[in-house]
């Protein structure tokens, strides 16, 4: 990992992680927090089409508007909070029925 910053860092990102390795998500991710500790934390691969985002508050990022095509494209399919706190949600695309 590029940089060093203080730990703890509670954020929840190695929850993500878990539920990847777990196989709860599967697929490729996208997200708001820096590509280093994404890629470390979150198990997977980033994808052009990704089939999660992973929208952190309070990313190391900065980015804190959750980009139009998760809000066009994705729902919203779990919280995860740290101490109380809500720290992550995960959007899952959502797959249009077929006729």
């Amino acid at each position: 990992m590029e940089g060093v910053f203080g730990f703890p860092y509670r954020r929840g990102l190695e929850t993500v992680g878990a539920l990847f390795d777990s196989g709860q998500l599967r697929g490729t991710f996208d997200s708001n927090e820096r590509a280093a500790m994404a890629d470390y934390y979150f198990h997977s691969r980033r994808g052009s089409a990704p089939d999660y985002y992973i929208y952190v508050y309070r990313p190391l990022s900065l980015e804190r508007e959750l980009p139009a095509f998760v809000t066009e494209r994705y729902r919203r399919i779990r919280e995860i909070s740290v101490r109380g706190r809500k720290t992550i949600d995960i959007y899952a695309i959502s797959v249009p029925a077929h006729k």
